[in-house]
């Protein structure tokens, strides 16, 4: 590609003071901790693939236990087969109070003799000023490549060059040393060293604003709350956080997210054991759920955390037929796809023309929503035959939707490639102009470039002009 000489100068000005910078061993470290090992198990035996000794393991498969003879944190597994990718950033102070980031890759993947092997890899770099806005275009190095919409990393390819790039991210967990970034009144790296994720554009710009919400959460040691300082106003603790302040120390203690926080908010039981559960459930769903079930009970019937839109159907299937949800047979059944299906016929929507005529003027009323790019469409549905279609097509139960649809009560829209509009690609429902479920066929999540393409559907489109607060 054609790089004009003034990206090229610019290009090489960033290299050249990166390439000078050496990585700190504060940086060095935290990289190290970042490589993933494993433990082999099997029955109750289990092989450290840090050091290649054995101990014995009562831990399930997929949690975490830690080896006694190298105190290495683990992740049980029984197959040999596990190749890991982390994406992580470092930011470094630039001239004029301007920061660089760099991006960086980690592969964790077994080796022979059941060792873990690693490859680091820095594939992009970004040029951001102190108000948190990307100045340059990124720029990626010749190992990073684009298949279909996706990237991954070329290991066996040297660096090169570098290029310029519209888009990489600022958003992950990221490293910074000591006085990188300054506050007046506290200090950043707490937050960027005691948060899961930040968003480095989006952080660097409260801290240029002096933003009282982000002193007062890293004050409070509410570091992963900090990265969401924007969604916060003044006021008093309930009103901030919408708990009384006995709340305060169980955040502390479980460095909480804000998704954690609207969880904790529903649950009101300071047992984190039950966020973390619920943590992959909709809020909407999860009203739906407690109005029902006790969340104790939720937890043992693990098919919530596995696919709760299903059993959310099922529930509001079997309440319109008037099923006995006291009786937990009925509640927690043990084949839910069986129950759910055969309910489902029971109540299967009719066409009729009632419903179609709510339909067509639900479509015409979202049409002003449609939005398309190079490669994607999303379009509201026009009449039930469509959602009769997209259930068959994506094998979901969007059909069911249909009189929620036509009431109001959500929006459906369909996402297709541009090339091919009648083949069903991704089912999204909407509740006041959020996207709340994204789905593939047989109900399979979406890939990363499908959601950010509906991110900037629901940013530009449903939720422009919006602010969200607490």
């Amino acid at each position: 590609m054609y790089i004009n000489k003034k990206t090229r100068d610019k290009i090489n000005e960033i290299n050249t003071f990166t390439d000078a910078f050496r990585n700190s061993i504060g940086f060095e470290k935290w990289l190290d901790d970042k490589k993933k090992y494993i433990g082999i198990k099997e029955k109750n035996k289990c092989i450290c693939s840090k050091c290649q000794k054995e101990f014995i393991s009562n831990k399930k498969i997929n949690d975490y236990d830690t080896c006694p003879n190298c105190n290495q944190k683990l992740l049980i597994k029984r197959s040999r087969r596990f190749d890991d990718k982390e994406y992580c950033m470092y930011l470094i102070n630039y001239k004029d109070d301007n920061y660089i980031l760099r991006n960086y890759k980690i592969r964790s993947y077994l080796g022979s003799n059941d060792s873990m092997k690693h490859i680091i890899t820095e594939y992009g770099r970004q040029l951001i000023d102190n108000e948190g806005y990307v100045e340059f275009s990124s720029i990626i190095n010749t190992m990073r490549k684009t298949l279909s919409g996706y990237f991954y990393i070329n290991y066996t390819e040297d660096v090169s060059y570098w290029k310029p790039e519209l888009y990489v991210s600022t958003y992950g967990s990221c490293y910074v040393d000591n006085g990188t970034v300054k506050s007046k009144y506290f200090n950043p790296r707490d937050i960027f060293i005691n948060s899961d994720e930040v968003n480095v554009e989006q952080l660097l710009g409260g801290l240029y604003e002096n933003n009282y919400s982000l002193e007062l959460l890293s004050k409070a040691k509410l570091y992963n709350l900090a990265n969401d300082y924007y969604c916060f106003k003044k006021g008093k603790f309930e009103e901030v956080f919408g708990l009384d302040r006995s709340y305060l120390k169980f955040m502390q203690d479980n460095n909480i997210t804000y998704n954690e926080l609207e969880l904790l908010r529903q649950l009101k039981i300071k047992d984190y054991s039950l966020i973390k559960f619920f943590s992959n459930v909709p809020a909407h769903l999860l009203k739906e759920l407690l109005e029902l079930c006790n969340p104790y009970d939720l937890i043992n019937y693990k098919i919530v955390s596995k696919d709760a839109y299903l059993y959310c159907d099922y529930l509001r299937m079997a309440k319109e037929l008037k099923y006995n949800l006291k009786d937990k047979k009925i509640l927690y059944p043990k084949k839910l796809k069986a129950k759910h299906d055969q309910l489902m016929k029971e109540i299967q929507i009719k066409k009729d023309e009632a419903l179609s005529k709510k339909i067509k003027r639900r479509y015409k009323k979202l049409l002003s929503n449609y939005y398309e790019d190079d490669k994607y469409i999303i379009y509201p549905v026009k009449d039930i035959n469509e959602l009769i279609d997209e259930s068959s097509q994506q094998n979901n139960c969007v059909k069911t939707y249909a009189e929620r649809y036509a009431k109001a009560e959500c929006d459906i829209y369909f996402m297709r490639l541009s090339n091919a509009k009648d083949k069903s690609l991704v089912t999204v429902e909407v509740r006041n102009n959020e996207v709340v479920q994204q789905r593939t066929k047989n109900n399979n999540d979406t890939t990363k470039e499908q959601k950010n393409f509906l991110k900037k559907w629901e940013k530009n489109i449903l939720r422009k002009g919006e602010e969200k607060y607490v």
